[in-house]
Parts: C-alpha cells; structure tokens; sequence
C-alpha cells in the first residue's frame, strides 16, 4: 500500500511540474527576436520539419517560425491592354509609347520603387506614338502603367539611366 501511494504522489509530482504551456515557443539551434513596440522581427535557423495542426482554438506550427499568419490575396487584373509597345528601355532622357489601334484615351503613371507616382501624362486615342521625357527624374527602376478608361491596362518596368 505505501508503494502504491509513493508511485501515484510521483506520477502526479511528475504531471504537475512538468505540465505544457499554451504560450509560443520555438526549438532551433539558432535564432532571437527584436521589438521596438510598433515592429517585431524574429529569425530562427535549423528547423528542418514544416507542419502545421489546428484544433479551432491553438495553432502548432512546426519548421518555419510564424509567430502570426498573415494571408494576402492579390487580385488579378484579366483585362490586358494589347498592342502597346515601350522603347527604348533602358533610356537615359526619352522614352517612347506606342499604342497600335487603341480607340481609348489611355492614363499613364509612371511610380518609383516606393510606390510614389513620379510622371503622369494623358494620351489621347488618335496618337499611336507618344514621348514621355524622364530628364528631371533621377536614375533607378520605375513602373509605367498604363490604363484605359474601359479598364485595360499594361505595366511595364522602366530603367533610367545616365547619358
């Protein structure tokens, strides 16, 4: 009787000091986390199974560190302007817009790698060769697109370099 009593106070010792925690952990050779109240960056190494279990309420992700899940969707545009061709790229002071058989007015911008429109210009349905001077803007990668009022639209990446 007293070996029985010993064996269950140590299983349940055993059960109460080692019981799980709910709180995000991560098992890796290598890794740490920065915060600065807004910003958050955590970086792990060695974590070489990927798996996932979710019962409703918790979330166990094994392999990749995902402390939150966030799933963004893009949507796609299926309407495409055709017919437009952008040249000479790279360009150091002019680049020229060719519409073939356009019948819409067509907007254009013309955004840096930040997203901040840089040009925009107008280009009425009776043109089909228009230029767009870039002799006031610095040198680097840009996004050109162009739209129609029906919703078609071309997006093309433009190099600006030096003369």
């Amino acid at each position: 009787m007293k070996i029985l009593t010993i064996v269950c106070f140590c299983l349940g010792a055993t059960c109460w000091a080692n019981a799980q925690s709910i709180s995000p952990d991560v098992v890796a050779s290598a890794g740490t986390h920065f915060s600065n109240g807004s910003t958050q960056l955590s970086w792990t190494i060695g974590e070489p199974v990927i798996n996932t279990h979710d019962n409703g309420s918790n979330i166990l992700t094994q392999g990749f560190h995902q402390p939150d899940i966030t799933v963004t969707g893009i949507h796609e545009t299926e309407m495409a302007l055709e017919g437009v061709s952008v040249y000479p790229n790279p360009t150091d002071q002019l680049l020229n817009i060719r519409l073939e058989g356009q019948q819409n007015d067509v907007t254009l911008g013309l955004y840096d790698s930040a997203g901040r429109m840089v040009l925009s210009d107008e280009l009425t349905s009776g043109s089909t060769l228009s230029q767009l001077s870039l002799t006031g803007i610095a040198n680097g990668t840009y996004l050109l697109r162009l739209v129609t009022k029906a919703g078609l639209q071309a997006t093309f990446n433009i190099q600006k370099i030096q003369p």
